[in-house]
């Protein structure tokens, strides 16, 4: 591994990204018609560098030694679980906190090989100790393996098992080659308005067990430090800014790669209708008074939109069925002119591509905590509104969509105000 260091200074020191593009491990595996022969090795120096101004990573993998598994057939994810792994660490010795991103790369393939495609291949990653991915369903799929925030004077230690899927391994497998490389990226925190953000996990006792950002068990990242898009999964925990006075926690909704799209995580305007009298002419109650409560984060980005015209996630109409099929959106009921505003509410698209549906229970916990009775429906908190209101209305002139304490998405009579909510959703630069 080649020593490699990039010195930057002045105002490229705010924005800049480090890419060291060396050769840390090389993962090789060779296929017989039936057997494998598997071994992940460090091949040159043991440690890379990566400083620029004040930021300073050591990359580490001393202690790696390396995994073998000749003669192995593929195995199953709990025996591949128990093999020996490859370790390497990452640590900051700088003086500010930094955020930094670990890929696996394809390596160069040799002269006549033919590489094995990721399907065949599962894979999973501790940091310190602790299970914080893998890749069951997809595979290896992106090749980032993670993404940290780490402190000055600290050092993460990482262990990357590999092994061969029993459930996928076939003769289109037989005398390829698998060739990877770890990278990783660093860079200093570009948004100095993002005071924290946590890994969302919703699963009872897991070690990294974090729903709100409060539990003991949450544990930092640096997701927002990457601009690639779904570097920050839906649920991240993103404590931020919105002006001078005031911080708010949201939840990444979609992460676009230069920014996020989040929701509050809790409601932003309580007691309010949707619109008066009929749907048709749009959330003209709702909509306004979130803009009002909104109007002074002046670090969340300008939005601008036209409802009937934007789309969102699937498409744009302001209109979706009625009850059972309300997340289906095939209309524009209403139309609005176009509006610049620093927050908007979700819409039914965008609930829908966060499998958040009509289904009972479909909705992942924070996008229906904090509200009235939540816990009974596997909620961790308790708000005050029984559900918050879309931006969609339905085929029915005096109904709405809303999302429910219960986890769904359903539709409501718009001028019910005591029990429904607004919550804002914004954009932010990384």
């Amino acid at each position: 591994m080649k020593k490699d260091m990039n010195y930057l200074s002045g105002e490229d020191k705010k924005q800049v990204t480090i890419l060291s593009l060396v050769v840390v491990m090389t993962c090789i595996i060779l296929f017989g018609t039936s057997y494998a022969w598997f071994v992940v090795n460090a091949n040159s120096q043991k440690r890379t560098e990566l400083i620029a101004g004040n930021l300073d990573l050591t990359f580490d993998d001393t202690d790696g030694g390396e995994i073998q598994l000749a003669g192995q057939v593929p195995m199953s994810d709990e025996d591949g679980l128990e093999t020996n792994g490859y370790t390497f660490k990452v640590k900051n010795i700088g003086n500010i906190e930094s955020n930094y991103s670990i890929f696996l790369d394809d390596a160069d393939l040799a002269s006549g090989e033919s590489r094995l495609d990721d399907r065949y291949v599962k894979y999973s990653l501790t940091r310190d100790n602790v299970l914080i991915k893998t890749d069951f369903v997809d595979h290896l799929g992106s090749n980032i393996l993670d993404s940290n925030l780490i402190d000055i004077d600290t050092t993460s230690i990482y262990t990357l098992r590999i092994w061969l899927d029993e459930n996928h391994f076939n003769r289109d497998a037989t005398n390829k080659v698998f060739k990877k490389k770890l990278r990783i990226e660093a860079s200093q925190k570009t948004n100095s308005h993002i005071i924290g953000a946590y890994t969302y996990n919703q699963t009872e006792g897991a070690d990294n067990y974090c729903v709100t950002g409060e539990e003991a068990t949450c544990q930092k990242t640096a997701c927002y430090g990457t601009r690639i898009a779904g570097s920050c999964p839906a649920g991240t925990i993103i404590q931020y800014e919105v002006n001078g006075t005031d911080t708010v926690p949201f939840h990444v909704m979609f992460d676009h790669g230069n920014t996020l799209i989040m929701q509050s995580q809790r409601d932003t305007v309580s007691n309010v209708i949707w619109s008066e009298s009929t749907n048709v002419n749009g959330p003209t109650i709702a909509l306004p008074t979130l803009e009002k409560a909104t109007e002074t984060w002046k670090y969340v980005n300008d939005q601008t939109y036209t409802m009937g015209t934007t789309v969102f996630k699937e498409n744009a109409y302001t209109t979706c069925g009625s009850e059972n099929n309300i997340n289906i959106c095939s209309s524009n009921g209403y139309v609005l002119l176009e509006r610049t505003a620093k927050a908007r509410m979700i819409t039914v698209q965008e609930t829908n591509a966060l499998a958040c549906t009509n289904g009972s229970g479909s909705c992942a916990v924070w996008l229906h905590n904090y509200m009235k009775d939540a816990t009974n429906y596997g909620g961790t908190e308790e708000g005050t509104a029984y559900s918050y209101w879309t931006m969609n209305s339905s085929n029915n002139t005096r109904f709405v969509a809303g999302v429910t304490t219960a986890g769904y998405v359903n539709t409501m009579e718009m001028l019910s105000s005591g029990l429904r909510s607004v919550r804002a959703v914004v954009e932010i630069n990384k």
